[in-house]
């Protein structure tokens, strides 16, 4: 059967602590009972050696005799703490015995202390023991003395009492603690879970399309805060890419349906006899197809980069031939601009697969080209420490918005918002280069201010280098 997480907290916790005072009042029971048995026996040692001492004092030196009155007193005091006393001169004679004095006494005593311990202490299997001990004094030798009592020990009333008690303070500090351990189970069950189920809700908002939640309050407990956190950015990052899938959605309808629109009206105008189909009308439209085609195609380029099982094809090769003979496709605008190409670079050879970092660099070099103004500078820098190569292609162009950044690496995103079509490219370069990129363990970022010119740097881990 399912339970809340509230409810299986607050049985876990009220579990565990309620083990563990059961625990610890059985425990603490059984511990305070030994040592108070200790106790009592060694109280009733103690008992036995202070009834002969005072059995000693009864016996007059100076007259070589016993005060029976005084024999007396002590025997009949004794008897009523357990204790049947006989005492016996050096002869070995008898001088005063409790069980001659008041034999029905003795026997009652016996009966009520065996009866006792017998129904208060389960299993008990004590009895009446006997031990003699004689007795010296500075005279000597004076006699004997006889000590039975309920061995090897007992309790008085008086002890059970304090015993039981004990074990009701136990049982009531226990039926507390009881009472608070639910009340402090309720307590941390419901903290735990108000923010567990609250992202629960977060969560099932977010699955019904609603991403503006509001954020939680910390809750001073590091993993639930990190659950709030991961699920609120996980709200933020779909949001972000619905709204990249909305501009996506746009994106691919704008740029199909300029060509489709043109080649549309080119030949509807061929159709109903506006225009003839001649030989310039018929280009036109074969560039617009070829616009689509060109698009469609950047389309499935990308889709077979991003497919996992996609494989690099890994070959050795010089960087830095690889970019002079890619600046030599540009050498026609480079000239009617008048750009100035600056290279600064190390002599890297490199193992990669060398059409994909080609097409890479094929790209951000042609970006570099076409939105740098007339005159001005493009910079192709390259060096290599232990860990990484890093290639950083910069220009003095039109650069971009600092909002637009995050948003440069998205298919169909360009920072151009009119999509003057002289600027070329459907938008999906700096995709395809992003995901080559990162099929080879690299990144790739990009530094832009507006109006002064970007900087598009790659990097690729040096172990990644290695055949």
């Amino acid at each position: 059967m399912k339970q809340s997480i509230r409810g299986r907290l607050s049985f876990a916790i009220m579990a565990v602590v309620l083990f563990i005072i059961l625990l610890f009042g059985v425990v603490c029971n059984l511990s305070i009972r030994k040592e108070f048995k200790l106790y009592v026996k060694r109280q009733q040692e103690k008992k036995t050696e202070g009834i002969i001492e005072s059995i000693k004092h009864s016996y007059k030196a100076q007259y070589d005799e016993w005060d029976i009155n005084e024999l007396h007193a002590i025997g009949m005091s004794v008897l009523y703490e357990g204790f049947i006393i006989t005492v016996y001169d050096r002869a070995g004679d008898m001088v005063w015995d409790a069980e001659s004095h008041d034999m029905s006494l003795c026997n009652q005593i016996r009966n009520d202390i065996s009866t006792r311990m017998k129904s208060e202490q389960a299993g008990n299997e004590g009895t009446f023991e006997t031990s003699q001990y004689r007795m010296q004094t500075r005279a000597g030798n004076i006699g004997s003395v006889s000590v039975s009592f309920y061995g090897p020990y007992f309790y008085s009333q008086n002890d059970f009492s304090f015993l039981n008690a004990l074990t009701k303070i136990v049982f009531i500090i226990g039926g507390i603690a009881v009472v608070l351990t639910i009340g402090i189970a309720y307590f941390l069950a419901n903290n735990i879970s108000r923010p567990i189920l609250k992202a629960v809700d977060v969560a099932n908002q977010i699955a019904n399309g609603r991403y503006n939640v509001v954020k939680s309050k910390d809750t001073k407990v590091i993993e639930l805060d990190q659950l709030s956190s991961s699920i609120h950015k996980m709200a933020d990052s779909i949001m972000e890419q619905e709204l990249l899938r909305k501009q996506l959605t746009s994106d691919v309808a704008h740029e199909l349906r300029t060509p489709l629109t043109a080649v549309s009206t080119h030949l509807e105008a061929m159709l109903v006899g506006i225009w003839e189909p001649s030989t310039k009308h018929l280009e036109s439209c074969y560039e617009e197809v070829n616009r689509i085609i060109y698009i469609v195609k950047d389309l499935e380029q990308l889709e077979k980069l991003e497919r996992e099982r996609y494989e690099l094809k890994y070959a050795s090769f010089s960087m830095n031939a690889l970019v002079r003979k890619l600046l030599e496709n540009f050498a026609i605008q480079i000239k009617e601009k008048g750009l100035v190409i600056t290279l600064d670079m190390e002599e890297i050879i490199i193992v990669a697969d060398e059409e994909r970092i080609s097409q890479v660099m094929m790209n951000l070099i042609s970006n570099a080209v076409k939105y740098t103004h007339e005159g001005d500078k493009i910079t192709i820098h390259m060096e290599e420490s232990n860990e990484e190569v890093e290639v950083t292609v910069s220009d003095t162009g039109i650069g971009i918005d600092k909002e637009e950044l995050p948003y440069v690496f998205e298919r169909f995103y360009r920072a151009d918002k009119s999509r003057n079509r002289k600027t070329g490219g459907a938008g999906i370069g700096l995709a395809i280069v992003k995901t080559i990129v990162e099929a080879h363990r690299g990144s790739i970022m990009v530094e832009s201010e507006k109006g002064k010119g970007t900087s598009f740097i790659v990097r690729l881990p040096k172990h990644q280098m290695k055949i």
